[in-house]
Parts: C-alpha cells; sequence; structure tokens
C-alpha cells in the first residue's frame, strides 16, 4: 500500500470518444494518473470504485463525453445509448470522494448548461464547463488536455485548483467557458467569452484581463468562504502572476478564429483577416489544429459568407480532418449544395477519398441529397468507387431508397464505356471480421441485392452506425 494513494489526475471517457482514449492513454498509465473508460465500450459503475476515497480537490478530474440538454438539464453519455444527468454523476463522484471538495474540467457539448450542477457536488468545489450552453463543443480536448498533464508530470508541485485555472487559461480560452464554485452550499459562477478582435490586437492585454476577472472572481469567493476554508479550498489569498506561453498564445489565436468560424461570426472573421498581412492570413486561414480547419468547419456548419471569404484569401480547398474529410466532404454530407457549388468552383477534388473510401458523391448519395449529387456528377465525380466493402453510391442510393440519384447515377455510368457497369469487388473474410468486430457490428441480410443478384448484408452497431457489405453468401456470417 502506497503511503498517499491520492490520484493527481483522472480523465474519465464516455462512448465513442475510442480516438480521444487513443491519444491520452499514453499519458494516464501510472499509479498516480488513471484512465476510466476506452471511449468504445460503456463505463461500469463498478470501473468507478477505484476512485474511492482517492480524490480530492488535489486531483485533477477531467471527463470528456457527448453531452445534450434538455429543459435546461445537462445530461452526459457514459454508456451506450444511455443518457446520464450531469447532476447525479455529481452526487456519485461527491460520495466517492467520502465529501471532499473536487476540481472538475467538463468537455462536453453544452457544457455551459452544466454549470448550475456543481451543486451536487461537495461544498468548496470547482467546477470548469468548457463550452457555452447554447453552443456543441468542437472535439479539440485532447490536444488541450495534453499539455497540461505533461506540465504536471513533469513538476513536483501541485498547484491549487484555481492557481492551475491560471497557469492553464491561455489553454482554456480557445472558446467560452464557465467557472463554477459550490461555496456555503450556493452555486457560484463566472462566464469567460473571449473577444476575437481584441485577442488578435493585443492577446496579452485579453488574457490579462481574463485573469483579472477570475482574481476578483476568487477574492469574493474568498472572502464569503471565511478563514477557515482559505486554505483547505484555494491555498492562499492571491491569485500568482502567470507567464503566458507564446506557443499557448499562438495555438489560443488559430482556436479562436476556427471556433469564430464555425459559430459563423461573419463580421469578426472579415475584421481579422482585413488586419492582418497576407503571410500571417495564408498561416492562420490554412492551420490544423486537432484536426480541424477554418474552412472544414464554416463548410460543416454551412456558413456560405465565410466559406467564399476564406476562398477568396487562398486557404487550401482541400484541407480537412485527419481522417481524410475534406470541406467538400463534410458539405456533400449535409446536403449544402451552395458551398458545395463554391468549393468546386474553387477546383475541390471531387473525388478525394477519406482513409476509408468513402467519397462526397458517396455521401450525397448515401443522404438523398439530389441536387448536390448533380453537382458532383457535372463536376466528374466517379461513380463507381466502390471502397466500401464493395459498395458503390448508386447502391447505398439504391438501399436508402433515393430512386432520382439512383436513375442519375445509372445514367452516368452508362455513358462512360470505359467504366466497369455495376461492378461489384467481393469483400474478403479477413476485411470484414476485422472491421466488424472492431466497431461492434452485428448483421442481418437486407431486403437490397447487389447487381448479381447477391444479398447486400447490412451490419449495425449498438451507436446506430451502419455498414453496408455485398459478400458472397455464407462466407462468414456463419460466426456471427
Amino acid at each position: 500500500m502506497i503511503k498517499n494513494n491520492k490520484l493527481k489526475a483522472v480523465v474519465i471517457i464516455g462512448v465513442d470518444h475510442e480516438e480521444s482514449y487513443k491519444a491520452l492513454a499514453n499519458y494516464y498509465n501510472s499509479q498516480d494518473y488513471l484512465i476510466i473508460g476506452d471511449g468504445r465500450n460503456s463505463i461500469r459503475n463498478s470501473d468507478f470504485s477505484t476512485l474511492r476515497d482517492r480524490i480530492d480537490y488535489n486531483t485533477r478530474i477531467d471527463i470528456i463525453a457527448h453531452g445534450k440538454v434538455t429543459r435546461d438539464t445537462h445530461f452526459i453519455s457514459l454508456k451506450k445509448s444511455d443518457n446520464m444527468l450531469t447532476e447525479d454523476f455529481f452526487a456519485n463522484l461527491r460520495q466517492l470522494s467520502g465529501g471532499a471538495p473536487l476540481h472538475i474540467n467538463l468537455w462536453s457539448c453544452y457544457g455551459g448548461a452544466a454549470a448550475k450542477d456543481v451543486a451536487s457536488l461537495s461544498d468548496g468545489s470547482l467546477l470548469i464547463s468548457h463550452s457555452s450552453a447554447e453552443y456543441p463543443n468542437i472535439t479539440w480536448f485532447t490536444a488541450k488536455l495534453i499539455p497540461i498533464i505533461v506540465k504536471m508530470q513533469e513538476s513536483n508541485e501541485v498547484s491549487s485548483p484555481f492557481q492551475s485555472l491560471a497557469e492553464n487559461l491561455s489553454a482554456y480560452y480557445s472558446s467560452p467557458f464557465t467557472i463554477s464554485v459550490n461555496l456555503n452550499l450556493k452555486p457560484y459562477s463566472l462566464s469567460l467569452t473571449p473577444d476575437l478582435i481584441n485577442l488578435f490586437k493585443n492577446p496579452l492585454n485579453e488574457l490579462n484581463t481574463a485573469f483579472q476577472k477570475i482574481s476578483l472572481f476568487h477574492s469574493k469567493l474568498l472572502h464569503k468562504s471565511g478563514k477557515d476554508k482559505e486554505i483547505v479550498y484555494f491555498d492562499g489569498i492571491n491569485l500568482q502572476p502567470v507567464n503566458f506561453n507564446p506557443n499557448e498564445i499562438h495555438d489560443m489565436l488559430t482556436t479562436n478564429f476556427i471556433y469564430h468560424c464555425c459559430m459563423g461570426d461573419f463580421n469578426k472573421i472579415d475584421e481579422v483577416i482585413k488586419s492582418l498581412p497576407q503571410d500571417e492570413v495564408n498561416k492562420l486561414i490554412n492551420k490544423n489544429f486537432s484536426g480541424f480547419t477554418s474552412l472544414y468547419v464554416a463548410s460543416g456548419q454551412g456558413h456560405e459568407k465565410i466559406v467564399r471569404l476564406l476562398l477568396e484569401s487562398n486557404v487550401n480547398v482541400n484541407a480537412g480532418l485527419n481522417d481524410g474529410a475534406t470541406p467538400l466532404y463534410i458539405a456533400s454530407k449535409i446536403g449544402r449544395s451552395e458551398i458545395v457549388k463554391l468549393l468546386l468552383k474553387y477546383n475541390a477534388n471531387v473525388n478525394a477519398e477519406l482513409n476509408n473510401g468513402a467519397t462526397s458523391l458517396f455521401a450525397a448519395s448515401r443522404y438523398g441529397h439530389e441536387d448536390v449529387v448533380e453537382l458532383l456528377l457535372k463536376y466528374n465525380a466517379t461513380p463507381s468507387v466502390d471502397k466500401l466493402g464493395g459498395i458503390t453510391p448508386r447502391m447505398i442510393a439504391k438501399f436508402n431508397g433515393h430512386d432520382k440519384i439512383v436513375k442519375m447515377l445509372e445514367q452516368t455510368i452508362k455513358k462512360d464505356a470505359n467504366e466497369p457497369g455495376y461492378f461489384i469487388e467481393k469483400v474478403t473474410r479477413i476485411f470484414v471480421d476485422s472491421y466488424i468486430r472492431r466497431h461492434e457490428y452485428k448483421g442481418v441480410y437486407s431486403d437490397y441485392k447487389c447487381d448479381n443478384d447477391i444479398p447486400i448484408f447490412s451490419y449495425q452497431n449498438e451507436y446506430g452506425s451502419e455498414l453496408l457489405i455485398c459478400e458472397p453468401r455464407n462466407i462468414f456470417h456463419d460466426e456471427l
């Protein structure tokens, strides 16, 4: 039994965050740093037993989970097909801590709505919600969290929760966030929203202004807490000044710019671009942070004016996510025909493939966006790409009942003598076995058939995700 069994840091990862687990697992691999949840499977109640009496206000707790809001009530997803009241989960953590105040960072969509749930934690607890109550979160939390954990591991000193907040302000100040404290059984909150224009004019001044707001909030809490709680909850009367790292400031500017592109704040994006030299604009608009680019998020949210502005500013039209998804792909998937047309006009690669082989035409065909399919075909999208287990755009359109798209694709295929017709590439047993087991798919025959009269085999996992495969009869389904 170690002398002090309190944990220094814990990260709790909800379902559908497998990539976050892969990114963080190497940093939470000691007796002081614990990871709960693999981002793929449901977290069991018994998994939390390792926290009992091992967490207190000196333990940094990060929660990465999908969130939603219903009637101003925040829910988090820690189990498949099950959303839990955030306040109930906080109450469970309070019990596991033995009533000790806790230091929690919540990385969840609409996290600002959970600010009031700090009341479910013990008196003196600090909650930082890293998104507003009105908007989803952009999933770059792992890129923000890893440097923080590395600094903790390299330092022998343990900062108080509020001092830690101040030290990591440049990492947190990428989008709106809310600081909440349960003090004397009452919740107190401070919401901070970065000002994009002021940040680019004078980032240090903007950060120092935010620091002063936090320091004032901290001082008021100290006054309300009483002398007996000063050391226990805050470890000091005043926050120590912070020297902000230039690299962190650069990342803060990039993430704020991408965030405002996602939110559709055209006037501020336009003002920032006009205020910078062209070489700085080129660096900014083409920056990839944790897989996200400004053009990708603007395209995905349907902000046509911002997309046009970025394209006119010489943004890389094909730069996208780490999985190969381009701005054209996401715009095609959600049916933003105006943006698709604009991207194609600026020479977007119409046949660019994701790492799994999917194309923009496949996505538009699957989701029934006729106008987008027509545009993509006009720009010579290849209709017979079939790397997704032998499924072509025409087949996926047929499977989902998009008859007009099926006819459009059939006419295009027949016009080109070099196309292999209704070409079906049989899937190997190795590919199918490895894919369905890794993604937890369960197979059932559908009522649809490929062109060679082979049935389409449909796999569905518990997230509702679907994989369609045209496969020879009895090749492997006897093992399912």
